[in-house]
């Protein structure tokens, strides 16, 4: 995301229209004096904020028209659009700003909730790590390197062992260990 961020010219996370992809707007709690923004699907009163609420499935997408109008008044307001400026990147012809960018799989997948389910079957499947270790044997090395215990080395994961555990070891390994 922060790549993304950098390379598109957009403020990110923290901005008031953070999401690269849809035009939703976030809010923060300025009685708590906080300045983190949050974007909720249905906005909370107060905050002189006007209330509305997001279909998730139905969220008001970016639009290189719309962009293009913001670069125009940016830097009379760049706090109002969430665009730091007009990036070099989407100069190129085959590049569209809000579709060549898509959320990642590594980060967003990979590297939060692959480790985040791990820890859940973790603290109740003991066995998870000897038929994950004892795999890595039999794996031949043109498919990935040797994959550290994921009971006892997570912490040690790239997103590649990640994305090889998750993806090949996995569901060999927790099949028949959840009920039907």
């Amino acid at each position: 995301m922060q790549a993304i961020k950098h390379v598109t010219c957009l403020k990110g996370h923290n901005a008031l229209c953070p999401c690269c992809a849809c035009k939703i707007w976030a809010v923060h709690d300025a009685q708590k004096g906080c300045s983190t923004y949050y974007v909720p699907l249905h906005q909370p009163n107060g905050n002189n904020v006007e209330l509305s609420s997001w279909d998730p499935h139905e969220l008001p997408y970016h639009t290189e028209e719309r962009h293009q109008a913001q670069l125009q008044a940016i830097y009379a307001k760049p706090q109002e659009y969430g665009i730091n400026g007009e990036s070099d990147v989407c100069k190129i012809p085959s590049i569209c700003l809000f579709s060549s960018f898509p959320h990642e799989w590594m980060h967003l997948f990979l590297e939060n909730h692959c480790k985040n389910m791990i820890k859940l079957w973790t603290g109740t499947f003991k066995g998870l790590n000897k038929g994950s270790t004892s795999s890595g044997s039999t794996i031949p090395s043109t498919f990935a390197c040797h994959t550290p215990n994921v009971w006892m080395e997570h912490h040690n994961f790239t997103a590649k062992d990640w994305a090889f555990w998750f993806l090949y070891i996995g569901p060999h390994i927790l099949k028949d260990r959840f009920p039907k």
